[in-house]
């Protein structure tokens, strides 16, 4: 996905379209997933829908967060990508339009449109395109990412509901995402915790050993006998997401070491010495 969101970002440069990823939901709006969109089309609810789509988000995408978050009127929909995603703004205009897409068109007499679309992206130089797309308005450098709907309409009754369909079409979505988690193994499971949480300064063995439900020391016994440690995969993490920030975007160095949990710029120049055997800015200018 960091590759994907990448490339993204290369096409909208190199034809001169900000708007690329938001154009090209305009134009092919159901995107992938198609099991997940077609489940959600027969669901009782679209609020029972959403709850689906959240569920079921990471059959194709790497996400840290998806969740349905119910108000007193509002039901919001929010997300988040892997922080080793560094430039995911292509990415996140076509996630939000693909779903705000499938809510506007997938339930037979109901108009299921987002009250607002909000987006951690910098504000654009022309926002009406964003409008036309999402049908709400949109705010932009939001500190959430999310799609937030009135929850009287989530909350109508599907006249496309079939149950039986519906519960065939779980089932279906519940084994995709079960053989999508079967390859992993132990280091990749301690990997995604530690990419989860890798902008905490005290990170640490034991926390993410609570998170798989086992003790510090067991872990590390069995991470032992896989020839790796922690402190390693901790390491290799942090200094594969300092290149990707280094080498792709401008944030400076000071917000880069604390994205990846550095208490002090110093202890990350020292850590970037350690990897590319200078400082984050010389290795920054020599990579540009």
């Amino acid at each position: 996905l960091t590759d994907y969101a990448l490339f993204l970002e290369r096409v909208a440069e190199f034809i001169e379209d900000p708007l690329f990823g938001l154009n090209w939901t305009r134009a092919e709006g159901e995107g992938g997933m198609r099991p997940i969109a077609l489940a959600a089309r027969f669901a009782p609810t679209p609020i029972d829908a959403l709850h689906l789509m959240a569920r079921f988000a990471n059959i194709g995408l790497d996400l840290t967060h998806c969740a349905v978050v119910i108000e007193d009127e509002t039901v919001s929909y929010e997300w988040d990508f892997s922080p080793l995603v560094v430039q995911p703004h292509q990415l996140n205009d076509r996630f939000a339009g693909i779903v705000a897409a499938r809510f506007r068109e997938g339930f037979a007499g109901i108009s299921a449109r987002p009250l607002r679309v909000e987006l951690r992206r910098p504000t654009p130089e022309d926002s009406s395109e964003y409008r036309r797309v999402y049908g709400c308005p949109v705010e932009f450098r939001s500190p959430r990412q999310r799609l937030v709907y009135s929850r009287q309409q989530l909350e109508q009754m599907n006249p496309a509901s079939d149950d039986e369909l519906f519960q065939a079409l779980v089932e279906l979505c519940e084994r995709k995402l079960a053989d999508s988690r079967k390859p992993s193994s132990l280091v990749s499971m301690v990997e995604d915790v530690v990419v989860s949480r890798i902008a905490s300064s005290d990170l640490n063995l034991e926390q993410v050993a609570r998170d798989l439900g086992m003790s510090g020391r067991v872990l590390q016994r069995r991470l032992a006998e896989k020839g790796v440690s922690f402190q390693e995969i901790h390491d290799r993490l942090r200094r594969q997401l300092a290149s990707e920030l280094l080498v792709n975007t401008d944030v400076p160095v000071s917000e880069v070491a604390y994205r990846l949990g550095f208490s002090a710029t110093g202890n990350f120049s020292r850590a970037a010495k350690r990897w590319f055997g200078e400082s984050p800015k010389q290795w920054r200018r020599r990579q540009g």
